[in-house]
């Protein structure tokens, strides 16, 4: 689809959809521009294909790394959990990150790895930790600098997929239906805020939630005819 703009057009979903593969006019726009500086005698710093970045946000227990990492791979992309880049980053569980120094320090690597990996030039999902909307600055570089597609799930739904899961910190000294309760009201309007897209996962297999997905991103760029 040789048109002059970055994202996934509704022509190329409805290819991607059917199996197809695809490719879009970045590398001939890309090739357009640096011919351009050139011809001027500027230093051609071009990437060979613009950045097309999709970033997960939700609750903790929603399925952003499963679901994630297999909508990733459908449309060809690379998957980054931020989360595991925090772990890496600090050579730590996050669990015992918090343990260790507190939620206001962990908010602040978190704010940091963000801005770290929205500064990599690429293409890619990318799975972001419930808590990420905690920071405005977050929710500014997200909305600003990706297509973000908010996963959404019943509270019985997200209690029950947390069952078990020592991974993660608790942030309440009454639980997990005590935390959800207490947080998930203060974050959702956040979530929904930033999110070009919504997406209720609440019932289904990862196949079933990842075409889901596919198929309302395809439908909102659609409507809209343009993404970020």
């Amino acid at each position: 689809d040789l048109v002059s703009r970055r994202e996934l057009t509704p022509f190329l979903l409805e290819a991607k959809r059917l199996g197809l593969r695809i490719r879009n006019g970045d590398g001939m726009l890309c090739a357009q521009a640096e011919a351009q500086q050139r011809a001027w005698g500027l230093r051609s710093d071009m990437p060979s294909q613009l950045e097309m970045r999709l970033s997960i946000v939700g609750y903790r227990g929603v399925g952003k790394s499963s679901i994630g990492r297999a909508l990733a791979e459908r449309l060809g992309l690379a998957f980054v959990d931020l989360d595991h880049v925090i772990e890496e980053r600090s050579a730590m569980p996050i669990r015992e990150f918090f343990d260790k120094f507190g939620e206001a320090a962990f908010r602040d690597i978190e704010a940091d790895t963000l801005e770290k990996a929205l500064a990599v030039r690429g293409s890619y999902v990318l799975a972001c930790g419930g808590g990420v909307v905690e920071r405005r600055s977050n929710c500014v570089a997200l909305a600003g600098a990706t297509y973000t597609l908010l996963l959404d799930a019943n509270e019985a739904t997200i209690l029950q997929r947390l069952e078990g899961d020592n991974s993660r910190p608790m942030l309440h000294a009454e639980g997990q239906r005590a935390e959800l309760q207490a947080r998930l009201p203060l974050r959702m309007p956040v979530y929904a805020a930033i999110a070009d897209v919504r997406v209720d996962v609440s019932d289904g297999s990862i196949d079933d939630n990842v075409t889901r997905c596919f198929d309302a991103i395809a439908d909102n760029c659609l409507a809209l005819g343009v993404r970020r």
